[in-house]
């Protein structure tokens, strides 16, 4: 896991999760995408098997970002759009 702390980033950053985001456990541990990076960055954190809670925290630390769901998507969208463009796959 790598370690960085998104406050000294100059970019915008959130935290997501999704369904296949479990450890051997079936525990949900989110990520911090980081706006234009094509990458993500794991957390320690664990918050238990329940998707719905799961989501439900990874919304209220993003909301106290001051994000709405809108920047959200926006910021994986980017992450997304860096990876493919990393790895060759659009020219």
């Amino acid at each position: 896991m790598l370690n960085i702390n998104p406050l000294t980033s100059d970019k915008n950053f959130c935290y997501f999760i999704d369904k296949s985001m479990k450890d051997d456990n079936g525990d949900y541990h989110p990520v911090i995408v980081i706006e234009d990076d094509a990458c993500y960055y794991e957390t320690d954190w664990n918050l238990g098997r329940d998707y719905t809670c799961a989501r439900d925290f990874v919304d209220i630390r993003n909301t106290r970002l001051g994000l709405s769901q809108n920047e959200v998507d926006t910021i994986v969208i980017s992450s997304i759009r860096s990876s493919i463009v990393k790895n060759n796959l659009i020219h």
